[in-house]
């Protein structure tokens, strides 16, 4: 009878304990964990939707709220304050966050997949794909932006991405990250082009949304990992580390925006596409009934309606901030050349709409803020034979010890095939790396063997291997370029 008594109390206890671990996560950012979550009634800032082929998730002020059928699956959370009651089982709150020693999950592992549906056509056969090898699929589109006139971004068209997963039988989640999307990507853009570089806005917006928030409700609906559409191929190396592999048809790669991934996020990640052309995915989705088969692809910056970037510019730089104006074309050796309109209109290696004549084709060397000047010259102005970069993410390598070099082929932009060249940490320089700080501590000097054409400032310079996987990669400096 003792016996008895001293189980039921130690049942009990537990039963506290873990209910008060569910309402009471006040240590969620210590541990990167809570336990918590399968409850039957949760509402956030009032909202819930009862709906039983999927769950419908919100992101309020308070936080994400994902609302389901009774006693099927809820969970809202009010900061680091989560609030549930029912069932326990556990929760990670971040794929960085993740506690050590959690099992290693590969594409052979896993079973449940939760896919990225954009709304265009690649994503939408990653699903295909992944479906039809057995996978439990469910699909998942983020709404990151909207225009003042109810325009939503490319990456995030809700009504296609829906009717694609209606098609494909899987469940269909939208979460709201208008919030975190602004943070992260949009206020950066702006103040990277009023300081006259011009930013690669995708790079950080696939490890600082995309993928935090896909793997943040992975980890919600139970899902072993994520995928999406890229033409890219994560792999493991030799050395232990994951990294990505550039495609089978070099016209769709698209590991240059992928390069700021993280370690947990690639671990977990699959890309169904890499061996595919964009005919062969077409001709699939086709096949399948897919409504978007035949949906054109986005060339533009999502939020940015017709590629209007100085217009965006201005329209969204904080009061106060002081737009530059008018001021100087100067040519290389500072002379001046005549007026310009603002150096948010200019890019490094712009030669058209420069809106000035000066008797041979010009090209846009140098951009200097602090004088709001643009440089001018021919093209061989635009060449360099070494830059800087600096915020560096180390992917398929763990990093360059200070005053070691690395040789590597480099990739300066998008299109851009990639370059031989070396690059070295300078001595003394910060070594943190991406996976303990966030970036790269220091400062990296990439001479190339060949002078490269139009290594903008804010652009990112990639590294790779000669089997052409992703060695790393930080955002191109003005200091000290040289020609």
């Amino acid at each position: 009878m003792q016996d008895v008594k001293y189980i039921v109390k130690r049942l009990v206890i537990y039963c506290i304990f873990r209910l008060f671990c569910c309402i009471f996560c006040e240590n969620d950012g210590e541990y990167g964990r809570a336990a918590c979550i399968t409850v039957n009634i949760c509402c956030c800032n009032g909202k819930r939707v009862n709906s039983r082929t999927s769950f419908n998730i919100w992101e309020t002020d308070e936080g994400p709220c994902a609302s389901a059928a009774p006693r099927d699956f809820d969970v809202c959370f009010r900061g680091n304050r989560l609030c549930t009651k029912g069932r326990v089982s556990w929760y990670t709150k971040g794929a960085a966050e993740m506690p050590d020693g959690r099992e290693q999950r590969d594409i052979q592992t896993m079973k449940k997949i939760l896919v990225g549906l954009s709304g265009g056509v690649d994503s939408a056969v990653a699903a295909l794909l992944l479906k039809k090898k057995g996978y439990d699929v469910a699909g998942i589109t983020l709404r990151t932006w909207e225009s003042d006139a109810g325009e939503m971004s490319r990456c995030c068209e809700i009504d296609d991405a829906r009717d694609t997963a209606a098609r494909l039988g899987i469940p269909f989640h939208v979460v709201n990250c208008v919030g975190i999307f602004c943070e992260k990507v949009t206020k950066p853009f702006v103040a990277e082009y009023l300081r006259g570089r011009t930013p690669n806005p995708c790079v950080g917006c696939n490890r600082e949304v995309k993928w935090a928030k896909m793997l943040e409700y992975a980890d919600i609906m139970q899902a072993d990992g994520v995928a999406t559409g890229h033409y890219a191929k994560v792999v493991q190396l030799q050395n232990g580390r994951f990294t990505v592999h550039t495609a089978a048809h070099a016209e769709k790669d698209q590991t240059y925006m992928l390069y700021r991934l993280t370690q947990e996020q690639l671990r977990r990640t699959v890309m169904p596409l890499a061996d595919m052309s964009k005919a062969e995915v077409r001709a699939l989705a086709e096949a399948a009934g897919i409504p978007v088969a035949d949906k054109p692809d986005s060339q533009e910056i999502c939020f940015v309606p017709e590629g209007h970037y100085a217009e965006y510019v201005r329209d969204h730089a904080p009061e106060g901030c002081g737009i530059p104006g008018e001021g100087n074309f100067v040519d290389l050796d500072g002379r001046v050349l005549g007026r310009h309109k603002g150096i948010i209109h200019y890019t490094v290696g712009q030669r058209k709409g420069l809106g000035i004549a000066l008797g041979f084709p010009a090209y846009v060397a140098e951009i200097r803020p602090a004088e709001n000047e643009v440089v001018l010259g021919d093209e061989s102005a635009v060449y360099r034979s070494s830059i800087f970069c600096e915020d560096v993410n180390f992917m398929g390598i763990p990093d360059i010890a200070a005053g070691e070099s690395l040789r590597c082929f480099v990739k300066v932009r998008y299109h851009h095939t990639a370059q031989a060249a070396t690059v070295t940490r300078f001595a003394g320089e910060n070594t943190t790396t991406a996976e303990e700080g966030g970036a790269g501590g220091g400062l990296f000097r990439i001479a190339f063997d060949e002078p490269v054409r139009a290594a903008a400032p804010g652009q990112s310079a990639v590294w790779y291997d000669a089997d052409g996987n992703v060695l790393g990669g930080g955002i191109i400096s003005e200091k000290n370029t040289e020609r």
